[in-house]
């Protein structure tokens, strides 16, 4: 994840989050995903080991699990920094 050059506000964390949310639980999206994925599946079942298009099958496979993953920390820091708040108060 890149880092912003300067540290967000807890608003701006807040709005990351909801965003992030939102886009995980879109079920368009969600089809989107599950459906790029089935077709990576398919592609490296149908290749060959180490051929070009199983490469690729895993090359998207894995800006799938990153895509998800980024999205996930989004969530998760807004919820360290509720954490955080709560055991300074």
């Amino acid at each position: 994840m890149l880092k912003p050059t300067r540290p967000l506000s807890d608003f701006e964390v807040d709005e990351k989050a909801a965003s992030a949310t939102a886009i995980l639980n879109d079920p368009i999206i969600s089809e989107a995903i599950n459906n790029l994925h089935q077709k990576y599946v398919e592609e490296l079942i149908a290749s060959g080991v180490g051929s070009p298009e199983a490469l690729s099958a895993q090359a998207g496979m894995k800006m799938l699990v990153d895509f998800k993953s980024e999205l996930q920390s989004m969530i998760t820091e807004r919820q360290m920094r509720v954490h955080r708040r709560r055991s300074t108060s």
